[in-house]
């Protein structure tokens, strides 16, 4: 595969002229999939880069293959630790050899864990994010539900089309009762996509042992289907804070709980327009936003190839919400996010 000449070095400090350069960099790499560049469409066969991990997108040049899944930035929070391996996680009292990060969202260079349960002292408490603040033009993209197979196939041919990686939090439900596919599943594993918690029944309940219930039976369905965990990323099915589910959460190893700052509302009845969802993704995505969609509408997978190269015609490139901390800091905007009903009526 082509790839763009020239590397670009970590940016997690933005200095002007490095954004510049990086940037002018990624837009000379068309990331439209009929470009004919880099960039463009390859069979599906060659998507995951069994050989090369490298996915030619000058903005994430730390691709890796990594126990022999191909990552995207093995560091970014920028501590100095790989967030990914099979070895343990780092411990402060010597980093064993081949440990990974044990906190994977905060900069802990020291990986203090003062308790021994192998999650860092940094993460003592559940952070709650929208976006990054960051003037790069990155933005994750992020998956909810799973009520659709067919769908989050359809998704995922897009994602690889652009070489994007997603986040995506599924409920367990949908792999307990066959909705959706082990392959599938094993598919979204092997493209270096994150995984999150969203219950099992899209729902916490009603008090802390139903709440432990349902993140402990979602993480234990992607476990026994594909070997994957979900900690520590958890958002919740109906967005409401209590004390006591952050303490649940905390319990459970879910120390990031992510929002965003950008709702297709692609659920709501009538489906949106697939033209009108790329309308307002186009002109609404801003640097550093989460942006939210659902697994399940027919309309979303239409829409999303316009909307990747809607956003690429714009310059930006498409990480992993972890990913997004290579280039600035978790915030949460007070005001919640903004909504695309307007661009439905």
């Amino acid at each position: 595969m082509m790839l763009c000449e020239g590397r670009i070095g970590r940016l997690r400090t933005a200095v002007p002229t490095v954004w510049l350069a990086a940037f002018a960099l990624a837009a000379s790499c068309a990331h439209s999939p009929t470009s004919g560049g880099p960039w463009s469409r390859v069979p599906l066969d060659d998507v995951r880069f069994p050989r090369n991990c490298d996915d030619g997108n000058p903005v994430t040049p730390d691709d890796s293959l990594v126990d022999g899944l191909c990552r995207g930035i093995v560091d970014p929070d920028g501590d100095g630790i790989p967030n990914f391996g099979s070895g343990p996680p780092c411990n402060g009292l010597g980093m064993p050899e081949g440990c990974v990060d044990n906190c994977r969202f905060q900069n802990n260079p020291d990986q203090a864990d003062g308790d021994g349960d192998g999650s860092g002292d940094a993460c003592e408490r559940v952070a709650e994010w929208t976006h990054v603040d960051t003037s790069a033009k990155v933005v994750a993209l992020t998956f909810f539900d799973g009520y659709n197979d067919a769908a989050l196939n359809r998704i995922l041919d897009a994602l690889d089309a652009f070489h994007a990686r997603g986040t995506f939090f599924l409920n367990g439900l949908y792999l307990r009762d066959g909705t959706l596919q082990k392959r599938t599943i094993e598919r979204l594993r092997d493209g270096g996509h994150l995984l999150g918690n969203h219950t099992n029944n899209h729902t916490l309940g009603s008090g802390r042992e139903q709440t432990r219930t349902e993140l402990r039976t979602c993480e234990q369905a992607f476990l026994d289907v594909a070997g994957v965990s979900l900690h520590p990323l958890f958002r919740s099915p109906a967005y409401a804070r209590a004390a006591w589910r952050d303490e649940v959460l905390h319990e459970e190893g879910y120390t990031e709980h992510l929002l965003a700052t950008l709702d297709l509302e692609d659920w709501t009845e009538p489906p949106p327009p697939p033209a009108a969802m790329t309308a307002c993704v186009a002109a609404e995505a801003e640097p550093g936003d989460i942006i939210l969609f659902h697994v399940g509408p027919h309309t979303t997978p239409l829409a999303l190839p316009g909307i990747l190269r809607a956003l690429s015609d714009r310059g930006f490139a498409f990480v992993t919400v972890e990913e997004l901390l290579h280039f600035g800091e978790p915030a949460f905007e007070q005001a919640g996010a903004r909504l695309c009903r307007k661009y439905y009526r």
